[in-house]
């Protein structure tokens, strides 16, 4: 991405990046007399990013977060055109590679791979696990297969320049409105312009008149909004006619709603019952809706009382806006379930055939945005995929099945055709007895990228966010190595708490990795991918961000199966491998040749002067640096940080000593 210089020609300029609107598109299929063919890209000059507009910042203008990101390349190696260029699996090629890598990971902080959960202990709160280390059958410690191959599969991707496929390698999801506006006072004035916000005197509120109350049914699969009679009245928690309805009880469900009869006072619900026997003459008939837990308990939402279904024709909600619901409601489910005891969401769902249920709602510029609080979630422009590179995108929404060095090596699924790995991880086997840690309380969590300024990228003097009718993503999340920090529990957090126990920095693990029928370029990304540069650290397993997990790598032998010696042995006893351990540096060097041959169109620069590269090796290399701030921001910091600058990786690593 930083690859375009100001006549548009191949240079090392991390100022300039592609345009957009180019046409430039630089499509062509695999050349085997070309490998400048088989390269996808999107050339063209574009918007600065330059980070001489803000040199000189001060560490109070810093965001900061364990982790960091490596820019995603505007290049995809396709390294097969076809799926019949593939190698089989049904026999041993003399001229590819077949055999074993054994190599070593040495903790050097503690590790912990999730394995058997235990109940909780007498005295400990209801729902909290405890979780030990893996143990394989024979009932030792190991770090599964799977896990190393998640890693390794992670780093063949940045390494080999591989597409970004949408479901697979991003989840790809749509930010809304009132999220951003707490952190972004212009966010925040575009969210009341949308809402039609407006402060009532009478009320002492902000009321969004343009959200109404209505009622949403489905009929034969479409789904239609009817306004209410008279809209909506709203109702204090406080109303003593209230309290008195819920039984003396002044803790009012939340996410529910029933059908009442009520007066209204000063524009306020004054009196209010559900019996029928209570009921007086001059009441109104409506349906009471509590909304859901509010994000501050000193500030508790209201309660609202619509007034019944209008006799006008419903109008239909656009399927768009339909689908745009429903995927947002699957996203936010679980959150969902803690709002009430019983875990109930169903306030949420879409009614089913036949159904209608009470419903805030906008109609803003021909599209429906609906909910179950006044405050709509307003979907924004952008979603995560339109922030990845051209190429990738472009690539995603073709028809073309791209095989590059994931897809080739790791296999894959696809509409007309599948591919089987010629990968197979083993478990890596702790060394020796070794015994698990005390326990370590961490609170799980889902990282989500709707804080733009730390995973979007920076426009100039301006942060990004997902309104904006263009954004990039960062790119590829890479934690910093550290030593372990015992995780800050917020007794206010209502999520339950796991308890780790992990094994101690130090301890030993041996894997070993079988390959079958890789090109010497392929054997020379699965050993770079393994060991990456001299002194740098892997991440391996839970608690990342609170420093677990980094291990150190050594690769003990290669060894390449000898067709030869196999089919041409008189016993069984000879070993049909040969020892080619030496020969690491050269595949890895092979490989790289490799690529930078593919990629150097214009400049004359290798695989290893990328920044992105530089970059990756930078994140995997320092340990415990004094000079970058890895912990997480305290939750009040988030909405200060709308303008402040989250340093990226080449910042820190071309800091001035």
């Amino acid at each position: 991405m930083g690859w375009y210089n100001d006549n548009n020609n191949r240079g090392n300029s991390y100022d300039n990046r592609y345009d957009r609107n180019s046409d430039n598109r630089g499509f062509a299929k695999h050349n085997a007399n070309d490998k400048n063919d088989n390269v996808r890209r999107r050339d063209g000059s574009g918007r600065c990013f330059s980070n001489k507009s803000f040199q000189g910042y001060n560490k109070a203008d810093e965001l900061h977060a364990p982790y960091n990101f490596i820019e995603f390349a505007d290049t995809v190696i396709e390294r097969y055109s076809d799926v019949d260029e593939l190698p089989k699996h049904n026999c041993i090629a003399t001229d590819l590679k077949t055999g074993e890598i054994h190599y070593t990971f040495t903790a050097k902080t503690p590790v912990f791979v999730g394995g058997e959960t235990e109940a909780p202990h007498a005295g400990q709160k209801e729902g909290i696990k405890t979780q030990h280390f893996y143990k394989n059958i024979a009932g030792n410690y190991e770090i599964p297969g799977s896990t190393v191959r998640g890693l390794i599969r992670e780093n063949v991707h940045i390494l080999g320049y591989g597409l970004i496929r949408d479901g697979e390698d991003i989840e790809d999801e749509r930010f809304f409105l009132r999220d951003v506006a707490r952190s972004d006072r212009a966010v925040a004035e575009k969210y009341k312009e949308m809402l039609g916000t407006v402060y009532d005197r009478n009320s002492k509120v902000s009321v969004p008149r343009d959200v109404k109350a209505g009622y949403i049914e489905c009929k034969n699969g479409e789904y239609y909004i009817t306004d209410s009679e008279s809209g909506y009245y709203r109702l204090k928690r406080k109303n003593a006619a209230l309290i008195r309805m819920n039984k003396g009880n002044p803790d009012i469900p939340y996410a529910e709603y029933r059908n009442v009869y009520y007066t209204v006072r000063y524009g306020l619900v004054d009196e209010i019952t559900d019996e029928e026997a209570q009921k007086k003459p001059y009441m109104k008939r409506g349906i009471m809706f509590s909304t859901g837990r509010p994000l501050s308990k000193e500030k508790p939402h209201c309660l609202y009382v619509f007034t019944p279904k209008g006799k006008e024709r419903g109008r239909k909600v656009p399927k768009e806006d339909i689908e745009s619901y429903r995927a947002d409601y699957e996203f936010r489910v679980n959150a969902l379930k803690g709002i009430r005891d019983d875990g109930d969401t169903s306030l949420w769902e879409l009614p089913k055939e036949g159904e209608c249920k009470p419903v805030f709602y906008l109609n803003y510029r021909g599209h429906f945005y609906i909910g179950m609080t006044l405050y709509l979630r307003i979907p924004g422009k952008q979603s995560v995929e339109d922030g990845l590179p051209p190429i990738h995108k472009e690539l995603n929404a073709s028809d073309k099945e791209v095989i590059d060095y994931v897809y080739s090596m790791f296999g894959f699924t696809g509409d007309d055709f599948s591919y089987k790995s010629r990968l197979s991880f083993l478990g890596a086997e702790a060394d020796g007895k070794v015994e698990e840690m005390p326990g370590v309380t961490l609170i799980p969590g889902q990282p989500r990228a709707s804080y733009y300024p730390i995973y979007l990228k920076r426009d100039g003097e301006h942060n990004e966010n997902y309104f904006d009718d263009e954004i990039e993503l960062r790119g590829y999340k890479q934690y910093w190595y550290g030593a372990e920090k015992v995780p800050e529990i917020d007794q206010k957090n209502e999520k339950l708490p796991t308890i780790i126990k992990p094994l101690p920095k130090e301890t030993v693990f041996h894997g070993t990795v079988k390959f079958t029928n890789l090109s010497e370029d392929e054997l020379g990304l699965l050993l770079w991918a393994l060991q990456l540069d001299n002194g740098c650290y892997q991440g391996i397993g839970k608690g990342k961000p609170f420093g677990y997990g980094c291990v150190s790598v050594k690769i003990d032998s290669l060894s390449e199966l000898d067709a030869g010696k196999l089919y041409g042995s008189s016993t069984l006893t000879d070993n049909p491998y040969n020892d080619t351990t030496g020969k690491i540096v050269d595949y890895i060097e092979r490989y790289k040749k490799y690529v930078s041959d593919i990629i150097k169109t214009g400049r004359t620069v290798s695989i290893d002067d990328e920044d992105r590269i530089k970059d990756f090796m930078y994140m995997h290399r320092i340990f415990g640096a004094n000079y970058i701030d890895t912990s997480y921001m305290p939750p009040e910091q988030y909405g200060k940080g709308k303008e402040k600058i989250f340093k990226t990786v080449k910042e820190y690593r071309e800091r001035k000593k």
